[in-house]
């Protein structure tokens, strides 16, 4: 009978408010767990990072779970503290919430970095990240040289490709694609049958960075809150259209391909300071090829990295490119459609 009964139509007696009535979101959810509401609940330790406007600290977030006998969850978290507690910190902050937390509702919980948290009930705001055990993509590849071939990184870019693509079908916008941005974790498999599983570990690579993105298809450029870390992956239109859109994103993952290969940043001798005007004194600049990176994505690299902003592919087509260079019958029927739309 119970059985039976769930499976009935239903309807709430007293409507749900879409989080409470944020801006950013016309769906029903609960985020009852993402909110802090008690200050001695995250705990910063040791400062591990300096940005521009907040600085990371390795954390401990307590979660209290309302049952008969109270029940603690405690985390490690990567926690970022604002420097200024505005509204205009805030609104970046709760943006920033709603964009992972529906790519990850929509797309899968190991796609993206997530928020384990918000505090903002007091000076000063908090954002909670989860910890990748690895770090970044160029610190995982760095310490795992001989291991991860070029291969092995056209399969991790590919798996980016179809995440960004997928991403900007909902709407969003990054703007802030780069190595940096990217991070590591190993899942630990259960084990439940020995033959199936060979290895007992697995990289998972997650997109972060994402204080920057916004929900539409485009977005003004702003070059005096645009990070200065971050201007070298700009695509030179944008010093005379100021927008962002998905062809620069392409650019951007032009970009990120060219450091997988590399394994350094590009025009890595420029510091951040200069990188902005450096670029927009020489918008024909580009990085240049090495041995270090396979034909394959260099034609990608080359073509993501066109001047001309109407002949780079878009990012459906990237993570086409690099799935027809993972899959070898992929790439004859991407070929051959090649030639259709040719005749």
């Amino acid at each position: 009978m119970l059985k039976q009964n769930t499976k009935r139509d239903a309807e709430l007696l007293t409507a749900i408010l879409p989080c409470q009535s944020c801006i950013y979101s016309t769906q029903e959810y609960n985020y009852h767990y993402v909110f802090v509401r008690n200050p001695k609940d995250v705990t910063t330790k040791e400062q591990i990072a300096k940005g521009e406007g907040y600085r990371l600290y390795k954390g401990i977030r307590t979660i209290r779970l309302p049952t008969i006998t109270e029940s603690i969850i405690v985390r490690p978290v990567i926690v970022k503290e604002y420097d200024t507690q505005s509204a205009e910190t805030l609104d970046k902050i709760v943006r920033e919430m709603h964009i992972v937390q529906t790519i990850r509702f929509k797309l899968g919980v190991n796609s993206v970095v997530n928020i384990e948290g918000i505090f903002t009930l007091q000076k000063p705001f908090h954002v909670l990240y989860k910890v990748c055990s690895e770090g970044s993509l160029l610190e995982y590849l760095k310490a795992h040289v001989e291991d991860v071939k070029a291969k092995q990184k056209l399969l991790l870019l590919q798996d980016l490709a179809c995440t960004f693509y997928q991403v900007f079908k909902l709407g969003y916008l990054h703007t802030d694609i780069s190595a940096q941005n990217i991070f590591v974790d190993f899942k630990e498999i259960v084990i439940k049958d020995l033959k199936e599983v060979t290895d007992p570990k697995k990289a998972r690579f997650l997109i972060g960075g994402w204080k920057n993105a916004v929900m539409e298809k485009t977005k003004k450029f702003d070059a005096d809150k645009y990070p200065l870390v971050s201007c070298r992956y700009l695509a030179p239109e944008i010093f005379t259209t100021n927008l962002l859109n998905e062809s620069t994103e392409v650019y951007a993952f032009g970009l990120l391909i060219y450091e997988v290969f590399v394994l350094q940043k590009p025009y890595k001798d420029i510091s951040d300071a200069d990188v902005k005007k450096y670029l927009q004194d020489n918008l024909s600049i580009r990085p240049e090829m090495t041995d270090d990176i396979c034909e394959d994505a260099q034609i990608l690299i080359q073509e993501c990295l066109e001047e001309d902003a109407t002949k780079r592919p878009p990012m459906i087509e990237v993570w086409r490119r690099l799935r027809a260079s993972n899959e070898p019958a992929a790439k004859s029927i991407v070929q051959r459609t090649a030639k259709t739309q040719q005749m």
